[in-house]
């Protein structure tokens, strides 16, 4: 049911997001996209407003931090990006309805790129969001996760993410909806992997921090993603 590599927690960085208090919060992002997010469509825009200052696989040059890094948006959420892609379009952060806290200067960050996003609507904004969270994953590493996800989660979650899995009928809570965008673009992959690794408390969803490794656990984290985000490019 797993995928390749040893089943022993020995070694693993320690999980201090397990221990945070916000873990099982209510989170609900402020906005939505319009339709499903798509990579391939901000790709184009990215390429044509952003890759000068970040690169072209967000591997950051003198005028632009890298972003292309998985690590690099672990601690933020989807709606935050979006937030800083639409400043001064009536998307003001909101820190109450975000998992996590916006870093410090995030607004001063926020309102120098809201000219590079002028013109583009709510749903191109998105799209560049899910390109942005598609430099950090590959092809391979969703096709991992999504062979974890079909032989340990859809049961209970569903093929397609939607909470509606058989096994979810007998759950003392319904399982999570990850196709719910509110509610999965408010969160981080921080915060994803805390839980998976966790498990649910009081829901019946099993610990898998002594099963998964943490490869197999960014892999699913990522392949999760793709309900709500779409898929990479």
């Amino acid at each position: 049911m797993r995928g390749p590599g040893p089943a022993s927690a020995e070694g693993r960085p320690a999980a201090r997001d397990v221990e945070l208090q916000h873990l099982d919060a209510p989170r609900e992002a402020p906005a939505a996209p319009p339709a499903r997010p798509s990579a391939v469509r901000g790709r184009a825009l990215y390429d044509e407003r952003c890759a000068s200052c970040h690169g072209g696989r967000g591997e950051g040059t003198d005028r632009g931090k890298a972003i292309g890094r998985r690590e690099s948006r672990q601690e933020r959420s989807p709606i935050e990006v979006l937030q800083i892609l639409a400043a001064g379009k009536g998307q003001p952060a909101s820190a109450g309805t975000i998992a996590h806290a916006q870093p410090s200067g995030a607004t001063r960050v926020a309102r120098s790129h809201n000219r590079y996003g002028r013109g583009w609507s709510a749903q191109d904004r998105w799209d560049v969001v899910a390109f942005v969270w598609s430099l950090g994953t590959s092809s391979d590493r969703i096709a991992i996760g999504e062979r974890l996800y079909l032989s340990n989660c859809a049961a209970c979650h569903g093929e397609r993410g939607a909470g509606d899995g058989p096994g979810g009928k007998y759950q003392p809570k319904k399982p999570a909806d990850f196709t719910d965008a509110r509610r999965m673009l408010a969160g981080t992959g921080a915060l994803y992997t805390a839980k998976i690794r966790r498990g649910g408390m009081g829901t019946g969803m099993p610990y898998w921090g002594s099963i998964f490794t943490e490869e197999e656990l960014a892999a699913l984290v990522d392949y999760v993603w793709t309900f709500s985000l779409g898929g990479p490019p």
